[in-house]
């Protein structure tokens, strides 16, 4: 197999187990609060790490930018909550489109924080698939979802990290970069935990294990197929994620995204697609 036939088939695990975790994390929602599905992950995430720490050695996770690791898991950790709190109130399909916006606050941070130049095309891209995010969200409806606009923050701290990792992170090994953000963001979210604190049960903690597994092998998966594959050829690739939550929506929590959902679909999907070709030009 080609490396980017390799790039491919790893890019797309990827984004189904991505899809997964989500489906799993509302599902979680019904019997525990966001704050202990987001913490149960993180320290799944962790501990499924040791052993690779162990054959590799304390050294594999010395640092020099600690302070800024921290930083980072404290980004980390209010993303990851907020994202839960959104899924345990809306709709699986929005997260899913709302997380299809995420190279367009990643070109408006990278313009804010590290002086990028957007053309005018950019611009224009920019500026429609914000469009595509206000009709995703259906400010029309009668009884607006206001909980979805948590997916919309959540994708702005999540983007605000991605442009920390590129600008300061480079250097940094991905053990590094996952154990310290996981750990940092334990610590954060551990207050929250225990107030907000009921008792799982054995399936609970069976699906929170594989939360834990699934968000190691996700980011492993994704790293490596960049790695292996140039990012224009993937990004097309992202969007069968969509097919994907319809369907565990329509069967698991009977839910059918509506018109103005969908026409925000259409306008984000090509203008996210254009924007990730132009800056790899």
């Amino acid at each position: 197999m080609k490396d980017r036939d390799k790039g491919i088939l790893l890019f797309t695990l990827s984004l189904i187990i991505s899809i997964v975790n989500d489906g799993i994390s509302k599902y979680l929602s019904n019997m525990l609060s966001f704050w202990e599905i987001s913490f149960f992950r993180l320290i799944f995430s962790t501990i499924t790490l040791l052993p690779i720490i162990i054959y590799k050695g304390i050294n594999s996770l010395k640092t020099k930018r600690i302070f800024l690791h921290i930083f980072r898991g404290f980004i980390f950790s209010l993303a990851i909550v907020i994202w839960n709190s959104g899924l345990s109130k809306s709709p699986l399909t929005t997260s899913t489109i709302i997380g299809f916006s995420s190279p367009i606050f990643i070109v408006l941070f990278a313009f804010i924080f590290l002086r990028e130049k957007i053309t005018w095309k950019i611009s224009i891209a920019t500026i429609l698939g914000f469009l595509g995010i206000f009709l995703a969200l259906n400010p029309f409806q009668y009884k607006f979802d206001y909980y979805s606009l948590l997916f919309l923050l959540s994708v702005l701290l999540f983007s605000f990290l991605d442009v920390i990792n590129k600008k300061f992170i480079v250097k940094e090994s991905y053990l590094t970069m996952l154990f310290y953000s996981s750990f940092s963001a334990l610590v954060f979210i551990f207050p929250g935990t225990i107030y907000n604190w009921s008792n799982p049960n054995i399936i609970d903690f069976i699906l929170l294990f594989f939360l834990g597994i699934g968000g190691n092998l996700l980011l492993y998966f994704m790293l490596k197929a960049l790695y292996l594959t140039n990012i224009t050829i993937l990004a097309p690739f992202k969007y069968i994620e969509l097919p994907i939550s319809i369907l565990i929506s329509y069967y698991t929590f009977n839910f059918i995204p509506n018109f103005y959902t969908l026409m925000g679909v259409f306008i984000i999907i090509p203008c996210s697609l254009y924007i990730v070709y132009k800056q790899r030009e």
